[in-house]
């Protein structure tokens, strides 16, 4: 489990305006340093990993080309929680100002990060079928990449849970914020025949696909090679600890 007083800082993406040009500066850099926070953002979330020869599948954002930015993440997204584990969350922990209806993004306690880590390892509240619901979403029906016959051949199995401090830059209305976050990763390892595979690598040879392939050192940098697209700093959580 990570010490909740560390927090890694990290900054991938800063839009700087002057008049009417908008340079896009990449930066990504960790700090660890002591804080000391009364009450955090905390975000619960599964996420798809899949490999191919040692590299990540990464899915392009399409709210980021929309902006004119090209950006990676993890296939996964918020996992939902039951109406009895909502009010579990509200009694036990203190959560509140829950962000859209029972999904798991909300304020909680500092103090309280560590013992709602443990009740995410043992509850039966959350949805189960995140990670499969998230990939049929985005892969088949947002991005077309693969058919809904070959996504039904898709197995997942849970691996792990992994958490982390993030620091994001995002600007609403045009005005730079900096949000400091809490995320709750369920990582689920997924499985494809080897023709859903082939059709994946495929799609991420043609030019400005909307999945790329990318290494290890690639998501530690947070800039992919090849296409130049910033990596969502939430995608190190798939890799092996240091």
């Amino acid at each position: 489990m990570l010490s909740h007083n560390v927090l890694h800082y990290t900054i991938t993406s800063l839009r700087i305006t002057f008049g009417y040009d908008t340079v896009y500066l990449s930066l990504v850099r960790e700090v660890r340093e002591r804080i000391k926070v009364n009450e955090v953002r905390v975000s619960v979330a599964a996420r798809c990993r899949l490999t191919e020869r040692a590299r990540y599948m990464l899915i392009v954002s399409l709210n980021g080309l929309r902006r004119g930015e090209r950006s990676l993440a993890p296939v996964g997204g918020g996992v939902k929680v039951t109406n009895a584990g909502k009010r579990q969350l509200i009694k036990l922990f203190g959560a509140n100002s829950f962000e859209k209806g029972n999904d798991l993004r909300f304020r909680l306690p500092a103090g309280q990060l560590d013992e709602l880590s443990d009740w995410l390892e043992a509850t039966k509240e959350l949805e189960t079928n995140a990670a499969r619901r998230e990939f049929y979403d985005e892969v088949v029906d947002e991005r077309h990449l693969l058919t809904r016959r070959l996504a039904q051949s898709a197995r997942f199995t849970h691996r792990e849970l992994r958490e982390g401090w993030m620091n994001l830059w995002s600007y609403p209305g045009g005005r730079l914020e900096l949000t400091r976050s809490y995320g709750f990763e369920q990582i689920y390892d997924v499985w494809l025949p080897n023709e859903a595979r082939q059709k994946l690598v495929q799609a991420a040879q043609q030019p400005n696909p909307l999945v790329e392939f990318v290494s290890e050192k690639e998501i530690r940098s947070g800039r992919s090679h090849r296409h130049k697209s910033n990596i969502s700093p939430w995608t190190k959580l798939l890799l092996p600890e240091r």
